[in-house]
């Protein structure tokens, strides 16, 4: 079992693995099933515990909370069964403060200010993580009004609050020539809680990189440090001033409700059109949602949730977190019927055990 958290200032996502395991007095035995779960979560996570009786369990999750909260944030939790069956005094829940991100990299604001300065209308600003979300859009959309630079997101996106209202950024395609297009003429591109873009896969005789040969990559804040602070930090340097007008997102004055066929293009444009306030989309719907999210700045106000990886299968149970963390929203799934088929089961969760769904 996996349970996301989404609360540390910068982190695109962390996460608790919950794996369970055979009694430990059956260990010893090598019954079927037995397997070394050590070996297996310790490369791709960045701390792994075995719980060895109930009295632990308390205090081990206090510990695999808090290690999710630092980068890359996925915490491994081993439960045998006979510390889930054993009896042990209920305790009280704590709420346990979050961590202290580091103070924001000074020399990392000045460094990228000058570099804006000399390059107007030639700068970019990729966005992830927490400097996704609305208030840190609003801080970087003033910079880019102010300073004539061009908002980016990485390609695929964690979570952004995006819609009617908030400032709207541009992502990155996932084709090879269309992000090359788009990059051509961005002489310096500062990251802020996000990765260099790179094309997913090699091709002959494309790039792997998507930025132009002479490009300036620059790194305002990581994964992990305080986004917020460094945008902040970023706006005092250059100079813009609150009143600075934002570029909002307003509704489309265009759009026609489709008719006749039921298109990908036509789903698009209606879900897009009919997204409630608040909502929150999990778009795994791959070629048949591609225009969603260049549709959706336009929509409600809403939470944008995507497969941040290579595997599939991620939209269902990505959907069922939601609304399970947030019942009282509506919760959008775009889901491709191939990739579906992979977490098909988390259908009858949905079904059964979420009343809202």
């Amino acid at each position: 079992m996996a349970l996301p958290i989404s609360t540390m200032p910068g982190a695109p996502e962390s996460v608790i693995n919950i794996v369970g395991d055979h009694a430990s007095y059956h260990l010893q035995l090598d019954a079927p099933l037995t397997s070394d779960i050590e070996s297996l979560a310790g490369a791709m996570s960045n701390w792994v515990h075995r719980i060895r009786s109930p009295e632990e369990i308390a205090g081990a999750t206090e510990a695999a909370y808090r290690a999710s909260l630092s980068p890359p944030g996925v915490a491994t939790l081993i439960l045998p069964a006979d510390a889930a069956w054993g009896e042990v005094e209920a305790d009280q829940p704590i709420r346990l403060p979050l961590p202290v991100p580091p103070a924001v990299n000074m020399d990392a604001v000045r460094a990228v200010a000058a570099a804006i300065r000399d390059t107007p209308g030639e700068a970019g600003i990729v966005v992830s993580g927490r400097a996704a979300r609305a208030d840190c859009l609003e801080i970087a959309g003033a910079i880019a009004a102010a300073r004539d630079v061009r908002l980016f997101s990485e390609m695929q996106l964690p979570r952004i609050e995006r819609g009617r209202g908030r400032v709207a950024v541009t992502r990155i395609p996932y084709p090879v020539d269309a992000a090359l297009d788009l990059l051509a003429d961005i002489d310096v591109l500062v990251l802020v809680g996000a990765p260099e873009p790179v094309a997913f896969f090699a091709y002959p005789g494309k790039p792997g990189r998507l930025v132009r040969k002479g490009c300036k990559v620059l790194t305002l804040a990581r994964h992990g440090e305080d986004l917020k602070g460094a945008l902040e930090a970023l706006s005092d340097e250059l100079g813009v001033r609150p009143s600075q007008p934002l570029p909002r997102a307003s509704a489309a004055s265009d759009h026609i409700t489709p008719f006749g066929h039921l298109t990908e293009d036509a789903i698009a444009v209606m879900v897009a059109e009919r997204l409630p306030d608040n909502a929150i989309v999990c778009d795994e719907g791959i070629t048949s949602a591609r225009r969603f999210f260049e549709l959706s700045a336009a929509s409600a106000p809403h939470d944008y949730l995507m497969n941040t990886g290579g595997s599939i299968g991620c939209g269902i149970p990505l959907a069922t977190g939601a609304a399970i963390a947030c019942p009282d929203r509506k919760v959008i799934d775009l889901q491709a019927d191939g990739s579906g088929m992979y977490t098909v089961q988390g259908l009858w969760t949905q079904a059964r055990e979420i009343s809202t769904w």
